[in-house]
């Protein structure tokens, strides 16, 4: 049996934050249907009342509309920063671009979703986001990936020197620059983050391929 099918998925809380109800719903519904806890959230300041009031039950994984009314999905990421709160995050968005998606990562997305999805998609991409917060074994990036996600980048970096992979090398380029973020050498992350060689690499595809 997969390590993955083992989980039960009713001990994980997902919050699910998008302002358009009837979109809400169907993700709602798409993951009841695996068993797990659901919450909704209509937009950014809900879900940052949500996810900071620790005498409600912990969330596992926030699925997280970009564009939304009031705070976007960065705003409400940058919101948690600044409390010292990183709950593992899709982000889902039809729109999305290489300067979005390393500030996103650097602020914990752990996962993309491009708008339409699909429920096996959704379904897909939170039941991955579970294994890896849980400590199932899948493969060698996704223990990077968990790493990056607890801020444990020179951890990440060290595990990616034995990676042999076309994956590792945009993954290694993304530690390797929240790392010099983090030390102060680069001018500033705008800057890194919209240079020619992202927009010519297209970072969101290799992240949600």
């Amino acid at each position: 049996m997969n390590a993955a099918a083992s989980i039960n998925h009713a001990d994980h809380r997902i919050l699910i934050v998008d302002d358009e109800p009837t979109l809400r719903m169907g993700f709602e519904f798409a993951l009841q249907t695996e068993g797990y806890e659901i919450e909704g959230a209509p937009d950014g300041e809900k879900a940052i009342q949500r996810l900071t009031d620790t005498t409600l039950p912990p969330v596992s994984v926030v699925l997280l509309d970009l564009r939304m009314p009031g705070k976007d999905g960065l705003e409400v990421l940058a919101a948690l920063s600044e409390k010292k709160i990183f709950v593992p995050t899709v982000l889902a968005s039809a729109f999305m671009d290489s300067d979005t998606a390393i500030r996103a990562v650097d602020k914990g997305v752990v996962d993309f979703l491009r708008k339409p999805t699909t429920p096996d998609e959704l379904r897909n991409a939170v039941a991955t986001v579970v294994a890896e917060e849980t400590g199932v074994d899948l493969t060698e990036m996704s223990e990077v990936r968990r790493q990056i996600r607890q801020r444990n980048l020179e951890k990440a970096d060290q595990l990616l020197e034995s990676i042999d992979t076309e994956e590792r090398k945009i993954w290694k380029f993304i530690t390797s620059h929240l790392l010099a973020c983090r030390n102060g050498s680069e001018e500033n992350e705008t800057a890194f983050a919209s240079s020619n060689f992202y927009r010519a690499a297209d970072l969101l595809n290799l992240l949600t391929d």
